[in-house]
């Protein structure tokens, strides 16, 4: 039995494929991964706006302003979480109909 060394095995299988070694590429590749992380930050900004509007509402004491107020914010953070995750779908439509790389198809 003969034993292979780290040091004699080719790098056929060992290199990572990198993403951009075409740079025609680079920007829709970049514009996928940046959605990405605004996708992550929408959610992450969405869950403290609710808690806030929750917490508006649960100590409003029934004042008309305040519950109007709270319910102002849900609705708007609301509306920024759709916009954010319709922009991720149309993203995927345009890259699917144009035949772009991109790291969300």
């Amino acid at each position: 039995m003969s034993v292979m060394r780290l040091a004699q095995l080719t790098g056929t299988g060992l290199n990572p494929p990198t993403m951009f070694v075409n740079y025609n590429n680079l920007p829709s590749i970049l514009i996928s991964r940046l959605l990405l992380f605004a996708i992550a930050g929408a959610g992450f900004v969405f869950l403290v706006q609710t808690i806030s509007a929750g917490y508006k509402y649960l100590t409003s004491l029934g004042e008309p302003a305040s519950i109007q107020s709270a319910t102002k914010q849900l609705i708007h953070a609301l509306a920024g979480l759709l916009i954010v995750i319709s922009a991720f779908f149309i993203l995927q439509i345009i890259q699917v109909v144009f035949g772009l790389p991109g790291v969300l198809i």
